[in-house]
């Protein structure tokens, strides 16, 4: 979907005002039965109204589709049977106006079929590539 240089100029301001929104919703999370935390509640309301009325939507990473890295950011990997690059679980929602992702929707993928052992040998290998790597 496309979307004006407005759309995008705002979706670049609203991803300024993450940091605001995820510590409100914390606040909220953690004190919204507290007399004194329940003023967070109307703080991230009002917040979440006002990002709705602008347009923003949430969206979340769907489990069995393959990763869209545009859209997702894998955050944990798991051997599963599903097949390399699938979503086996979304965790955090993303956020978009008109077509603009500023945050990425955050999943647990698969690395696929492979054992144990060999997942960790590929992370160990890795792991001294990179090693090697500074090393030179």
């Amino acid at each position: 979907m496309a979307s004006s240089n407005r759309e995008t100029s705002i979706a670049t301001v609203l991803r300024d005002f993450l940091p605001v929104k995820d510590k409100l919703d914390m606040l909220q999370a953690q004190y919204g039965d507290d007399e004194f935390g329940k003023q967070y509640t109307a703080l991230a309301g009002n917040l979440n109204t006002a990002m709705g009325a602008m347009g923003v939507t949430e969206y979340a990473a769907t489990v069995g589709e393959k990763v869209d890295r545009s859209r997702v950011l894998v955050v944990e990997e798991e051997v599963s049977d599903k097949p390399e690059g699938t979503v086996l679980q979304p965790l955090r929602m993303g956020l978009e106006l008109k077509g603009n992702v500023f945050r990425l929707a955050e999943c647990v993928g698969s690395v696929g079929d492979k054992s144990e052992d060999e997942a960790e040998e590929v992370s160990e290998g890795e792991a001294e590539a990179e090693d090697e790597k500074e090393e030179a």
